[in-house]
């Protein structure tokens, strides 16, 4: 792992060290480590920038290469793709702002060394007028307390948001949500160029990515696990936010009561990741930090190579008892979230429930 953090300092600060020379076995190590954060990209453009003596041999370099061509397609393909639905989104009535992603991807210095996902992609208006919007084109698509899955691409997969995140605490999430409305005009007339002529995408400011992926990251650490990826995303995020407002963030952090979680994310920014001391403007909790470092690197992207907890044999009720003991571990350290967790799910479930009714009565109408 030290070598593999070494080179990931190295690929996204270049006032980082040179790493030192590395094996054979371990490069194939490292590669095994970036492919399980889904760091590849970020990597290989640390290995770009190595002197020639300390490149990986041939048979290590090409597998890098070849994913880095594969990164750079998909890539080149989502870009195209958001810019479309933009576009048609607007078309139909809905300004919008892509979320994460290809958004996040326009801070790295590499636009196309970032391993993209799908297309979040956050609507203006009612939910369940969006609910109804994307129902009446694709009947059977999912929905969740803050998305809507909206197949219109085969080769791209986009989730509608009606807000972009929520807390399970029913206090916090208000002031959550109202910072969203508060904020959401700026964010979708925040309208950046994408590389190579694609078009053009709105994305959230820094100020606001700040406080939205800080909830983000903590939603998916708490419920199935985080990868190093989306704190890479959040790395550039601190170098992009302007010093004159770090003050709103703490005190934003605090009203949600994420601060605490946010000193945990800052031990990962700097000890993992090797962020400057003038952008760690949130104390650092190391007691935490460790803990959080410790399932990033455990659990991998989205938690997908956990095994502590996650079975795939068992039903339904063995998946929530499973979900009970692993969010338990938690339950000290974010009481407020923590505590909630339970009638969330319950509320989540009733809700739902409240929809599909509304959504057959509107359509008996």
């Amino acid at each position: 792992m030290k070598n593999f953090l070494a080179l990931v300092r190295y690929a996204i600060n270049d006032d980082a060290p040179v790493p030192e020379p590395m094996t054979v076995e371990e490069w194939k190590g490292v590669f095994e480590i970036a492919m399980k954060q889904t760091v590849t990209g970020v990597v290989f453009h640390g290995i770009q920038k190595l002197p020639k003596e300390m490149m990986p041999e041939h048979e290590v370099l090409m597998a890098w290469i070849g994913m880095a061509m594969r990164l750079r397609k998909k890539n080149e393909l989502l870009f195209k793709r958001a810019a479309q639905a933009k576009r048609n989104f607007e078309r139909c009535g809905y300004r919008n702002c892509i979320l994460k992603g290809q958004g996040n991807a326009m801070m790295y210095p590499d636009p196309y060394m970032r391993t993209p996902g799908d297309i979040d992609i956050w609507l203006d208006g009612r939910r369940l007028d969006i609910i109804r919007f994307v129902k009446g084109m694709f009947r059977d698509v999912k929905f969740k307390f803050q998305h809507i899955d909206f197949p219109a691409f085969k080769d791209a997969a986009i989730e509608v948001h009606y807000m972009p995140m929520y807390t399970q605490n029913p206090i916090t999430n208000r002031r959550l949500q109202v910072f969203f409305k508060r904020e959401k005009e700026t964010q979708m007339t925040n309208v950046v160029e994408l590389p190579d002529g694609y078009g053009e995408i709105a994305v959230p400011t820094p100020y606001f990515n700040a406080v939205y992926q800080i909830t983000h990251l903590f939603i998916h650490f708490v419920i199935e696990g985080i990868g190093l990826r989306q704190f890479v995303d959040y790395y550039y995020v601190l170098r992009n936010l302007p010093e004159d407002r770090r003050d709103d963030v703490v005190r934003m952090l605090k009203d949600i009561k994420m601060y605490k979680f946010a000193q945990a994310v800052m031990y990962v920014e700097k000890e993992m990741l090797g962020l400057e001391d003038e952008y760690v403007f949130i104390p650092v909790d190391e007691k935490n930090g460790r803990r959080l470092a410790e399932e990033i690197m455990i659990g991998g992207n989205f938690g997908h190579y956990e095994t502590r907890y996650w079975s795939k044999d068992g039903g339904f009720w063995d998946k929530q008892v499973q979900k009970i003991k692993r969010n338990s571990r938690f339950m000290l350290t974010y009481p407020s979230e923590e505590l909630c967790e339970p009638f969330f799910r319950l509320y989540h479930f009733l809700w739902r429930c409240y929809v599909n009714v509304r959504l057959k009565l509107y359509k008996s109408n």
